[in-house]
């Protein structure tokens, strides 16, 4: 049994390694590997005749890097369900088996198409590798969009400003080239000897193995020569690759530099009160734990309370009662209180309840208490977290107690809310993930985004990290500035230049006064991405993939006469 284990780890030890790779890649891991973390499993593709084969290395490769990269889900798991942790940690392997198949998937279509295409166009095969691989990460449906795009404004790289362009999907797709680049360089040196070099990498001494892979030093006999034309090679690769990522930084500096100043400056009261989970709460105390957590909250707001600003913002999940409304009509609540006892609006995520059901929504109170017009209900919501898939046909409430309160869709109404001449756009948690969604609110004029998460539920070394970067990606799109307010961490701003400012510490009770510059409405144009730049990354992609073919059946018809 053993040997038969250590054999197929022989054998897909190239998936297995890129698997490693990509896990450790990904935020909030140093970008260490990447621009190299595909090249194993595509060079184990390259060398299989089967497709079954190349299914289970693949799936392997995505398996192993999604337990590296989301390990958190076992934590959420256990916090959210409050199962123990055996069931956490079986979640989390059917999750790191389903969430991630994209690649599966474009390898699955690359093996079709290489076959009908032939050996002998070996540089239109390499090409379709990440074309199938950013294609397939573009369309495949995640419960949340990550991608390496975000690991270039993790790493603050200038190259991130030029998401204003084309987005941080396109700097995916790049990620995708520059593995290409890399392998197909080391593959144009001497593709005879490619199978020959795969077959010398063994499980046991992968170091070693992988090195002289590398440097192509196995069963060959070195000579002057020879390592004339591998350091001729190596130089190769470092000079068009460092090329090409120094322009990219370079307009990704320009960019920004070009990108105007602010004409105005807003100032709002960022509270993250650092709250229990409400549920978790109830579980725990004995008794109504609400007015406990509403006390935190108002004392962490009144540190700053004496200040001038703008507008207070309370965070999702730190507001522990629901709020009743109708439309406009608001049941007086305890919030509204407070706005007119300090005289200053507030903008709070909280659970609203009306006659339709349960959302999750914003409510905008001005110094008056007073509704300044209809919440604005999340419309995208959280699969498992906020509602269940195919509750209306499960006896979900029997099963899982905790999901009996599934929340309602909004309409999408209301997610542009003005206050006191300012048009905020509004984001609850998730929302912030997906480009779309805030493309379209500035397109409804919003000069402010306002993004309210709870990542109480995710631990403390990975999710938030990955949530805040892949939220403040959204402001470099749309060039707008952000503030996000969290209950636990991790809540920041960033400028309409791609500016990063104030990165609260997790799980501490903490507030400030974060100065907001923003643009009046007219005074800017709207990004190249707001406008019709979200469509690029895909233009290119079967851009791409036609012209392959285009060329490759013209080529074939002039053999043929």
């Amino acid at each position: 049994m053993i040997i038969k284990i250590k054999k197929k780890l022989q054998f897909y030890f190239l998936p297995l390694l890129s698997g490693v790779l990509i896990g450790t890649s990904y935020i909030p891991f140093p970008p260490w590997a990447l621009f190299f973390c595909y090249i194993p499993l595509w060079l184990f593709a390259l060398k299989q005749k089967k497709l079954k084969t190349i299914l289970i290395g693949s799936w392997l490769c995505l398996f192993i890097g999604t337990l590296i990269g989301f390990n958190w889900v076992a934590y959420t798991i256990r916090e959210f369900g409050f199962f123990p942790w055996p069931l956490a940690i079986l979640g989390l392997l059917i999750f790191a088996g389903f969430a991630n198949l994209h690649t599966p998937i474009a390898l699955f279509f690359w093996f079709l198409l290489q076959k009908k295409i032939g050996k002998n166009q070996q540089t239109l095969r390499l090409l379709l590798l990440p074309v199938f691989s950013a294609l397939s990460m573009q369309y495949y449906p995640m419960i949340f969009e990550w991608h390496f795009g975000y690991t270039w404004l993790y790493a603050n790289w200038p190259a991130a400003q030029t998401a204003e362009i084309w987005g941080f999907q396109f700097l995916n797709t790049l990620t995708f080239f520059f593995n290409f680049l890399f392998l197909f360089l080391f593959l144009r040196r001497n593709p005879n000897e490619t199978t020959n070099c795969i077959k010398d990498i063994q499980f046991k001494n992968t170091i070693i193995s992988l090195v002289n892979f590398l440097m192509r030093r196995k069963n060959i006999k070195s000579t002057e020569n020879d390592t004339f034309h591998r350091y001729k090679y190596i130089s190769c690769i470092l000079t068009t690759g460092i090329f090409i990522f120094a322009l990219l930084n370079v307009y990704g500096w320009y960019l920004k530099k070009r990108w105007p100043e602010p004409d105005k400056k807003a100032h709002i009261l960022v509270v993250q009160p650092n709250l229990e989970n409400l549920t978790k709460a109830y579980k725990r105390s004995k008794e109504d734990p609400r007015p406990d957590l509403l006390s935190k909250l108002v004392r962490e707001t009144k540190k700053n309370i004496h200040k001038d600003f703008n507008f207070i913002l309370w965070p999702e999940g730190a507001y522990p009662y629901r709020i009743r409304y109708e439309r406009n009509n608001v049941q007086k609540s305890f919030v509204q209180e407070q706005a007119e006892k300090w005289q200053v609006p507030v903008v709070l995520s909280a659970t609203g309840r009306n006659s339709t059901g349960t959302t999750n929504s914003i409510f905008v109170f001005d110094e008056k208490g007073e509704l300044v017009q209809s919440p604005y209900n999340k419309t995208l919501l959280l699969a498992f977290g906020e509602y269940f898939p195919g509750e209306r046909w499960l006896p979900v409430n029997k099963l899982f107690g905790y999901y009996g309160r599934s929340f309602q869709r909004g309409t999408g109404e209301n997610k542009v809310i003005k206050l006191n001449k300012i048009n905020l756009g509004m984001q609850i948690c998730y929302e912030g993930l997906f480009d779309f969604f805030t493309r379209d609110l500035v397109k409804e004029n919003a000069q402010i985004l306002v993004n309210v998460t709870n990542d109480s539920w995710y631990g403390s070394w990975q999710q938030p990290w990955q949530h805040l970067y892949m939220t403040l990606a959204r402001a470099i799109e749309v060039r707008r500035p952000l503030v996000r307010g969290t209950n636990t961490g991790l809540s920041a701003f960033i400028s309409a230049k791609g500016e990063i400012k104030n990165i609260s510490t997790i799980n501490k009770e903490i507030s400030w006064v974060q100065e907001v510059p923003y643009y009046s409405l007219g005074t800017v144009k709207k990004s190249t991405f707001t406008l019709w730049g979200y469509y690029i990354n895909q233009c290119f992609l079967w851009g791409l993939f036609s012209l392959s073919f285009f060329i490759f059946f013209l080529g074939k018809m002039n053999k043929n006469k």
